[in-house]
């Protein structure tokens, strides 16, 4: 179940903790006392050795103080290193914590509602297949833009190595190339980053966000897109806030690329105790009420992807189509 895997999962980082919290303890012990041998050491240093004290006893003095500082760096380093370690899974714990309240209050309602309930471990191979499909589209997105390209400028600097005595000029143009190659990979780098989580979605919240990506979207797709927000706006959980932005963008994706659509209307409602989407666009459609467990193209990819998300927030999805008469895809995601 999903809920004993998280407790077994937040036990072994409790276990974690425990053991970084004791190491601390240790090297706390083993610092204070360097600081105190360090102490007494400095109060048996003449500085005057030469004519009060034996030169062999302050040179050792001076030595072990040295031994000691250099023992205190190294301590310093890996004290740090277990408090960064300790706060990370302090971290973990507190997200595991809401995870798991989350997770029951889901469960709850599920049990309440039978429209809604699904088997925990079907919930949690759903969640981990969503995340292993994210994790492949960056690896792919990574190898086929970036890393091709940083392979390629390996080569350019290499050959710049070479023509940069024999043939300058050639060598000036091929750095050109570089640092011309060099900002693309850079706007590649932040086109992935920007699709992993929009910057301004923390900065300015989710409908500037939501408007402009459909903007941006409107005018590399030559597509009518408008955007409305209807109700009183309110603060929304990052995730709620984040997973509705991505149903927002699979649902314009699949209009465009797999409807042909010219015109679609998102709509942004909120309402007391839960927030709605609707996506609406004058595409071909498809025939909602056949099989679609083995669609003939990507769409029903897109609509079982965004269907998963809806399902993981405890929404609900329901999809409107008929073939020349477009579709709407309406989400409905309650806010605790």
């Amino acid at each position: 179940m999903v809920i004993a895997f998280l407790e077994k999962l937040q036990n072994e980082y409790l276990e974690e903790r425990t053991k970084s919290e004791r190491e601390i303890g240790k090297i706390q012990l083993c610092m204070e006392e360097n600081l105190k041998l360090i102490s007494m050491l400095e109060e048996h240093r003449d500085p005057h050795y030469e004519s009060f004290t034996p030169r062999e006893v302050n040179g050792k003095n001076k030595k072990k103080i040295m031994e000691l500082m250099e023992e205190q760096m190294l301590l310093q380093s890996a004290f740090d290193s277990e408090s960064e370690k300790m706060l990370e899974y302090e971290k973990k714990l507190t997200e595991l914590s809401h995870v798991i309240k989350a997770a029951r209050q889901t469960i709850s309602r599920k049990k309440r509602n039978a429209q809604y309930t699904v088997n925990s471990e079907s919930y949690l191979v759903t969640f981990l297949e969503m995340q292993e499909n994210e994790r492949r589209r960056i690896s792919r997105d990574l190898h086929d833009s970036s890393v091709q390209s940083l392979t390629g400028l390996i080569h350019k600097t290499e050959l710049c190595g070479k023509l940069i005595e024999l043939d300058p000029v050639r060598c000036k143009l091929e750095l050109n190339t570089v640092s011309k190659t060099l900002r693309e990979v850079i706007e590649d780098m932040r086109q992935i980053i920007y699709n992993l989580r929009p910057m301004s979605f923390d900065d300015i919240g989710l409908e500037e966000t939501i408007e402009r990506a459909l903007n941006k979207m409107e005018v590399s797709e030559s597509k009518k897109i408008s955007f409305q927000v209807t109700g009183d706006p309110y603060q929304l959980k990052p995730v709620v806030g984040i997973t509705l932005f991505r149903i927002i963008q699979e649902g314009c994706n699949n209009a465009i690329r797999h409807a042909d659509a010219s015109l679609i209307q998102v709509t942004l409602h909120y309402e007391s105790g839960k927030i709605s989407v609707e996506i609406r666009d004058n595409g071909k459609g498809f025939d909602a009420d056949a099989d679609t467990k083995t669609p003939r193209n990507h769409s029903g990819f897109g609509l079982s992807v965004m269907k998963e998300r809806v399902y993981l927030l405890s929404g609900t999805i329901k999809i409107t189509s008929k073939i020349n008469c477009g579709t709407v895809i309406f989400v409905e995601v309650p806010v605790v």
